[in-house]
């Protein structure tokens, strides 16, 4: 028998009042935000910058901040995303240790990004999540936590080879560029309108009530 488990990550004190005191000095401040995170360890896992660039501004449109996160080597899709979107965001890109990457999840009110390691950090905090899907299974690789949404292109795919991505040409097709911003944006509303998670900044103790 498989008995399906849910990872549980904490942090310290310590890191919950280093990420707030971070926060106080970005645009967040002390409102409500979700953490975007746009890169992925494999390209046939990232959806487009410019799409994510999108998601930003439609989220700043609906009155919530946006916290950017991703590792060091991850700064030039970041700062070619920060590019597109005229209005401000906190770009902690390459800024915060895994352990208050864990804090900044149990604060935010979603998380959206690809298929990647912080995707399972924030179901690991607690954090809902809207995560993009190109081919693999989210049976397989999807986040261990109830509250999470999956946008994925219908399959099977018509990729040159039924288990590998290939870049967009006229005879292939990226999987991951197949889910479109109307898609995720309709996810993104669908996990913020919940009664059970309000647009609302999450203080540390209802994150350790979350667990």
């Amino acid at each position: 028998m498989i008995v399906q488990r849910q990872p549980k990550l904490v942090t310290s004190e310590e890191d919950r009042r280093a990420v707030e005191s971070l926060l106080l000095r970005t645009s967040i401040g002390g409102n409500p935000f979700v953490i975007i995170h746009p890169g992925a360890r494999k390209t046939a896992a990232c959806w487009p910058p410019e799409r994510f660039a999108s998601i930003i501004q439609a989220v700043l449109e609906r009155g919530l901040g946006v916290v950017l996160i991703g590792g060091a080597e991850e700064r030039p899709v970041a700062d070619l995303i920060s590019s597109m979107v005229p209005k401000t965001f906190a770009d902690l890109v390459g800024k915060l240790s895994v352990s208050r990457l864990i804090a900044l999840m149990e604060r935010c009110c979603l998380f959206i990004g690809n298929e990647s390691g912080p995707m399972h950090v924030a179901a690991a905090s607690g954090a809902p999540i809207v995560a993009i899907f190109g081919t693999n299974s989210p049976l397989r690789w999807g986040p261990l936590c109830a509250d999470h949404t999956i946008v994925r292109p219908a399959m099977p795919c018509s990729c040159e080879f039924p288990q590998e991505c290939r870049p967009p040409s006229p005879t292939r097709t990226f999987c991951i560029r197949r889910n479109c911003v109307v898609d995720v944006l309709a996810a993104i509303d669908a996990q913020l309108s919940r009664a059970s998670r309000p647009a609302e900044p999450r203080t540390a103790a209802q994150a350790q009530r979350h667990r």
